[in-house]
């Protein structure tokens, strides 16, 4: 490869690279959450995000689901896992130009067996956009 080709090839490849950040907020149920609908059940709320990036978060069942980002509410479906859950109150979000693309959060999840403790993962979740 000549010389001139290896060159164009690095500029070109170091021109598509994005610089990715984190950057953290806390999800508080307690303050600054908006709840929509609520029962005997749980409840669905709008809660702070990244900026113009909302959380949308719901509880049904000792289950929990979050969402990031401007989402349409009339076809929101729900997605959890199976077993009873919660999540952490801290959301990585990752940014590219800036932008939030992806989140990172702790769940917590029952194994089923009253002897232990519950599991945990790291879930990432893509980022609605407008």
């Amino acid at each position: 490869m000549s010389k001139f080709v290896a060159l164009a090839f690095f500029f070109a490849m170091t021109s598509l690279a994005v610089a990715v950040e984190s950057t953290y907020t806390r999800l508080d149920l307690e303050n600054g959450c908006q709840f929509y609908q609520s029962d005997d059940m749980g409840g669905s709320a709008e809660c702070p995000g990244y900026k113009d990036y909302p959380v949308y978060f719901s509880e049904g069942d000792l289950r929990q689901m979050v969402r990031f980002g401007p989402i349409d509410l009339e076809t929101n479906q729900w997605e959890s896992f199976a077993q009873f859950n919660h999540v952490n109150n801290t959301i990585e979000w990752r940014l590219g130009d800036g932008k939030p693309f992806a989140t990172i959060l702790r769940w917590f999840i029952d194994d089923g067996n009253p002897d232990s403790t519950y599991g945990e993962v790291l879930v990432i979740s893509t980022v609605a956009t407008d």
